[in-house]
């Protein structure tokens, strides 16, 4: 009974962080997104930060830092919607 306790405990303990790890890609993938539907002359100034957001977010991914690269990757987006 205490290895299928431990068991459970190990597999939600882990698995959680690794599908939380895995959203960066996916949202470099909806900045690169909302990126390529903005009006380049309108939001010239606003595309360049979000691009620069964009990289900074990749690289705390591959850094390993995913909360970080969350955080950045969000605002990023939240500055897009415009």
């Amino acid at each position: 009974m205490k290895l299928k306790t431990l068991l459970l405990v190990l597999i939600l303990g882990v698995f959680p962080s690794f599908a939380f790890s895995y959203s960066c890609p996916m949202k470099i993938n909806d900045v690169n997104q909302a990126i390529s539907e903005l009006d380049m002359t309108k939001h010239a100034a606003l595309i360049e930060a979000a691009k620069m957001l964009r990289t900074k977010g990749e690289e705390a991914h591959k850094n390993g830092d995913h909360q970080l690269s969350e955080d950045i990757l969000a605002a990023a987006l939240r500055l897009l919607d415009v």
